[in-house]
């Protein structure tokens, strides 16, 4: 299993540099041509991004093996938790402010980093599911060996 979530990593990371990529053509594009500011959800779409792949995922893939300190199984579990709250909440604010967005090359661009972003979300809600399934067999499981315990 490890190595799937090593797999959805590297995805992950893949997904990331692409949202990047196209967001960060978007954003660029609105702001030569609005004079004030851009979209709020554009801008968020490209900070997840950068979340992801310089805070997230380093801390998430190596903080275990090189800052064991660092790696308590609940921090990890809450800064995957936020991303993927962060990605849900990014592409689905885009999608709502250019739903009704024309045919033209920079929508087709912001409509492939919605779907990439959509993407990114599933790749982090399948490595979460991932991580807290072991988490929550062993709780079931108990330290009780099968037998109940007196009340106390």
């Amino acid at each position: 299993m490890h190595n799937i979530i090593l797999i959805l990593r590297g995805i992950q990371a893949l997904l990331a540099v692409v949202t990047l990529g196209l967001i960060a053509y978007f954003v660029n594009w609105v702001r030569e041509r609005i004079v004030f500011g851009s979209l709020d959800s554009a801008n968020f779409l490209l900070f997840d991004s950068i979340w992801t792949l310089f805070i997230a995922l380093p801390f998430i893939v190596f903080s275990p093996k090189f800052f064991p300190a660092l790696a308590h199984q609940y921090a990890l579990l809450g800064v995957e938790a936020a991303t993927v709250l962060f990605w849900f909440s990014a592409f689905i604010s885009l999608a709502v402010d250019t739903s009704n967005i024309g045919e033209c090359t920079v929508c087709s661009v912001v409509k492939a980093a919605i779907a990439f972003g959509a993407f990114e979300w599933a790749a982090f809600v399948a490595t979460f599911v991932l991580n807290v399934m072991p988490m929550i067999n062993n709780r079931n499981k108990g330290s009780s060996g099968g037998q109940e315990q007196p009340a106390v």
